[in-house]
């Protein structure tokens, strides 16, 4: 073959690279080339493949090829050390379950988990527990459905104490969540002893019971689920103390107003009341007057807010309810942590839990 015939390509991230009029020459992405890794998918899924019918192969090979072009696009995307990963015996069986369970699934967002959880499993090489969860919810993944994961995510959201203001609360709760709050409205008692016996849930109707949704809520973020109160009373506060300016300041600082209503910016007062310890000026009388004047929802007040703002609240409530005895495993707290933190588009690792 002449060198004028032939083409160099680089930075591959397709898995399909058509041959014409002459030799391609492959540069490594990151250390494993488009084409090796397009090799190793088919490679593994190889013997697999036989079982099918001549229609089903067809069908499993459309899917095998949007994973693998899929997953060469992310291989683009992260450190040798880790790309250089799937020439191990063990991430190509890995490579192959989660292969099987995109074609199983058909279903290119659950192709989608897959293949970060490939890459997540990749990162870590010495053998310890995050290691094994992984590698469990690969395989568990393809069995549970949108209402399964969302029961999960709910459940650790249920178990979190998040440091956002009230209105990134507002927007999770009631905007952020709607999916996950409408795919748990259709888990049945059959759903929640299906998650305990594939080790996504323990304690399945034993008679130890959390604490109910509406009340760990209000512990969580204790200075959020509170009553509005008339800026009239707040500036009844100010003229009857002798506060400074710079008191006055800096709790309006942590305060919102509107529509001449007073509430608070800030939701958890284990995060503030820290900082206002460590001032000697006033500005805990002022503080405690003002929270004293936002008095503090009850269970049944919680329901209703919630509820008002986003209907599906209602039906969720009544499934958390209902698995309230049960608490989440690690492979459980796992998925349930990557699903929410997708939806509401914060990074919760999985070591706060434990």
């Amino acid at each position: 073959m002449s060198e004028t015939n032939k083409q160099k390509i680089d930075g591959i991230t397709e898995s399909t690279i058509n041959q014409a009029n002459g030799d391609i020459v492959i540069t490594a992405v990151n250390g494993v080339s488009a084409v090796e890794v397009v090799q190793i998918c088919n490679d593994v899924m190889r013997t697999q493949m036989s079982i099918y019918t001549q229609q089903a192969i067809m069908s499993a090979q459309e899917r095998l090829d949007y994973f693998c072009d899929k997953f060469t696009a992310r291989l683009a995307t992260v450190e040798d050390k880790v790309s250089k990963q799937l020439k191990e015996p063990s991430i190509q069986i890995a490579l192959h379950e989660s292969i099987r369970g995109s074609i199983d699934g058909d279903n290119d967002e659950l192709t989608d988990e897959l293949i970060d959880l490939m890459i997540e499993r990749m990162s870590i090489t010495e053998r310890c527990s995050k290691q094994f969860i992984i590698d469990t919810a690969r395989q568990i993944l393809p069995k549970l459905t949108p209402s399964h994961i969302a029961i999960l995510a709910l459940k650790v959201f249920n178990n979190l104490k998040l440091g956002c203001n009230s209105d990134e609360l507002k927007e999770i709760l009631f905007n952020r969540l709607d999916k996950l709050l409408a795919n748990c409205s259709i888990i049945s008692d059959l759903d929640i002893e299906y998650l305990n016996q594939v080790g996504c849930f323990g304690n399945p109707k034993m008679l130890i019971n959390q604490s109910s949704v509406e009340s760990r809520l209000l512990s969580a973020y204790d200075l959020f689920f509170r009553k509005n109160c008339d800026n009239a009373k707040l500036n009844k506060i100010i003229s009857t103390h002798s506060y400074s300016s710079a008191v006055i300041i800096w709790v309006f600082s942590i305060l919102n107003l509107k529509n001449d209503e007073l509430s608070f910016k800030v939701t958890r007062s284990d995060i503030i009341e820290p900082q206002i310890e460590k001032r000697n000026d006033g500005t805990k009388d002022f503080y405690q007057n003002v929270k004293d004047l936002l008095t503090p929802l009850s269970e049944n007040e919680t329901k209703d807010y919630l509820t008002s703002n986003n209907p599906n609240w209602f039906k969720a409530i009544e499934t958390l309810t209902n698995c309230n005895s049960v608490f989440l495993s690690p492979l459980g707290t796992y998925l349930g942590t990557r699903a929410l933190s997708k939806h509401i588009g914060i990074d919760i690792p999985l070591n706060i839990f434990y």
